[in-house]
């Protein structure tokens, strides 16, 4: 927000600086001498010791208004959630109402049926009389009975009689949640008013501050260079006018490096994924070939392994004849010396086991170590990637909606903004009284027929996204603390050419200017 624009505004306003919630109003105190304002400048204060500290007051200016627009926000998002919970409760009471004439209803004609039964048959009134009483319909031995003395069709408007009653229970239960709700939504609007009123006369407070302080600094300015306070004052309005369009310049620029990089980066993502996939097809076409020729390989090693099985297997057995007898003759030695080499190798295959298997346990422990690591870094690996893919389909998103047209209205919302320039900002004001940035944009669009939550933050959720180089006349545009939907502050009507209608901030009024890009969000607002 532009310091020297409203400076001369703010010393209007320094003697008696409002903030409005409901219908209450808070005057701040007349003049608050700024902390440090007493005391002197020594002989050995330089002018830019003194033009830095006045540089420093526009600094702590800007921050107290963002801090002010924050509070504002948070209550105007609690009274909307206030609106919804007693508009809850009021449909939840209406339902139930509406569900205990039902059962009412119902429990009026199983009595026709019960009574006519009674009537048309042997049954005694003494016999009656336990479905009669008050409750008498919900014990479970009479309904267990019930059948059997009324027939069929009294069983069923029972069972309607149930149905009905379990309705209403249920929605009497959801009653008590939803009151429940607006209580706790009526304690968060009032908190959150009172948090805002204190912040609304902090930031009074801090205004006339920093304004005695930036008078004083000119003066001392003006003494130390021989002229006049008015024409310090002017040279000081004329480097601030500088400094505020090279900070505006700085911010365009760097939202459009922005949004260069972001192109560049999608461009150079999908050849990476393009190089991958043509990479991927040629490795599987690469092992398919391999896997036919070690197949082939294997094929012809097998009909040589089986020649030579066959081969060996004629030699075994001209030789086998031969070597009969000295087998069975060395049978009885052999099977002695395989027991003994049976039972060594029985003992090293056990000790040879149990080294195995501490090993395979200790192996087994370090597999679960690294693959429980490796487990950590892939899902961190995977939020990341669906953050940034998160980001990335609400950027494509914008720029798909790029061909949308203006959104139908755009022209007399516009027309009915101009028509309140000049009317006072009024925190939570949305009348011709004053009006916050969120009223304001609110009212421009009830006008034509477009109905907005009073919260720039629900504001902002209320259309479609487009990115601001596609923006048109009429659009929503935001300002945010952190870059996030969840750090806006402010909101503001485009009305083409670099141009917007707002309700700046307390002391200013309603005014069309050009677009301040330091902490625009990057996307606009369609309506409609």
């Amino acid at each position: 927000m532009a310091f020297l624009s409203q400076r001369k505004k703010l010393t209007a306003v320094a003697a008696a600086f409002c903030v409005a919630t409901g219908g209450l109003i808070i005057a701040t105190p007349a003049a608050l001498a700024d902390p440090d304002s007493s005391q002197t400048i020594g002989q050995g204060t330089s002018v830019a010791s003194l033009e830095v500290q006045l540089a420093a007051t526009r600094t702590r200016r800007e921050n107290a208004l963002t801090a002010a627009s924050e509070a504002n926000e948070l209550y105007q998002r609690s009274r909307d959630e206030l609106d919804a919970a007693k508009a809850n409760l009021e449909s939840t009471k209406k339902a139930t109402e509406n569900a205990r004439t039902e059962s009412a209803k119902a429990r009026a004609e199983l009595m026709q049926v019960v009574t006519a039964v009674y009537r048309d048959s042997s049954v005694s009134l003494a016999a009656l009389a336990p479905y009669l009483e008050e409750g008498g319909l919900e014990k479970l031995e009479t309904q267990q009975i019930f059948q059997e003395k009324f027939g069929d069709l009294a069983q069923k408007k029972l069972q309607k009689f149930q149905a009905s009653e379990a309705v209403v229970r249920v929605l009497e239960k959801q009653a008590s949640s939803d009151l429940k709700r607006q209580e706790s939504a009526t304690a968060a609007v009032k908190k959150n008013s009172e948090d805002a009123r204190l912040k609304a006369t902090q930031l009074g407070q801090e205004l006339q501050n920093i304004e005695n302080r930036r008078e004083q600094l000119i003066a001392q300015l003006a003494s130390l260079r021989h002229r006049s306070v008015a024409e310090e004052r002017a040279h000081q309005e004329n480097l601030e006018a500088e400094a505020d369009a090279r900070a505006e310049a700085t911010a365009r620029n760097r939202m459009r490096a922005e949004q260069n990089r972001e192109d560049k980066a999608a461009a150079e993502a999908a050849r990476n994924q393009r190089a991958i996939a043509e990479a991927k097809a040629r490795q599987e076409e690469n092992q398919r070939r391999a896997e036919a020729e070690a197949a082939r390989k294997a094929e012809e090693e097998r009909r040589k392994a089986a020649a030579a099985a066959e081969k060996a297997k004629r030699e075994k057995d001209s030789k086998a004849r031969a070597e009969q007898e000295r087998r069975a003759r060395e049978a009885a030695t052999e099977a002695r010396r395989q027991e003994e080499r049976r039972r060594a190798a029985e003992a090293a295959r056990e000790k040879a086991r149990k080294e195995r298997e501490a090993e395979a346990a200790r192996e087994k422990a370090r597999r679960e170590r690294e693959a429980a690591a490796e487990a950590r870094r892939q899902e961190e690996r995977r939020r990341a990637a669906e953050a940034e893919a998160a980001r990335e389909k609400e950027r494509q998103k914008a720029k798909e909606n790029a061909s949308l047209p203006a959104a139908s209205g755009s022209s007399g919302a516009i027309a009915w903004a101009r028509t309140k320039i000049g009317i006072p900002y009024l925190w939570g004001g949305d009348s011709d009284a004053g009006y916050d940035c969120s009223g304001l944009v609110q009212g421009a669009w009830r006008s034509q027929g477009v109905y907005l939550p009073h919260s720039s933050r629900r504001q902002y959720w209320s259309g479609t996204h487009v990115s601001y180089e596609n923006a048109k006349p009429g659009d929503l545009l935001f300002w945010s603390s952190n870059g996030s939907s969840g750090g806006i502050f402010h909101v503001a009507i485009y009305t083409g050419n670099g141009r917007m209608i707002e309700a700046p901030y307390p002391g200013a009024s309603v005014t069309e200017t050009s677009v301040r890009y330091r902490k625009l969000m990057p996307n606009v607002v369609r309506l409609g």
